[in-house]
């Protein structure tokens, strides 16, 4: 039986495993500031150990995952593969987004982008009263979006 163990900087994850458990497909949850905790108490030299090989049983991955604890990462990760899929591997993204313009905690943030010819508009909102405020004016008609990323974690 293989054990899953999810690291996540959200306790939100700790919940989602409380009320769903095994079928969610996750054992335990340890939040990063648990995790650290943790290794401090435990007196592991974290820093002082050696390197060790890579363990990737599912393959290769894109990174995009180290995206996701952060606000707008999920976005990011979404938009980067998008844009690799239709415009293809190795092509740059386009000049006219910087991803810091979805990444952070200020309040709602918004962009527009082409991918695959296709003009989008995305918006990313982090804390309860921003979600609130863009859920109000979308379904008041008052904006429009393709892609949305809502995050209330602290």
């Amino acid at each position: 039986r293989i054990e899953v163990v999810s690291i996540m900087p959200c306790t939100a994850k700790k919940d989602e495993a409380k009320k769903q458990g095994r079928a969610y497909g996750v054992d335990h949850v340890l939040t990063t500031r648990e995790l650290g905790k943790l290794i401090d108490v435990r007196g592991i030299p974290f820093l002082g150990l050696p390197d060790g090989a890579y363990d990737s049983p599912l393959g290769e991955s894109t990174g995009a995952a180290a995206l996701f604890g952060f606000t707008g990462g999920v976005m990011e990760a979404a938009l980067r593969t998008a844009h690799a899929w239709l415009e293809g591997e190795g092509t740059d993204f386009p000049e006219g987004i910087a991803f810091h313009s979805v990444r952070g905690l200020e309040g709602i943030r918004e962009a527009q982008l082409s991918i695959g010819g296709m003009e989008l508009n995305i918006a990313i909102a982090h804390g309860g009263k921003n979600v609130r405020e863009l859920v109000e004016a979308i379904r008041a008609g008052e904006k429009n979006y393709h892609f949305v990323e809502m995050m209330v974690c602290k």
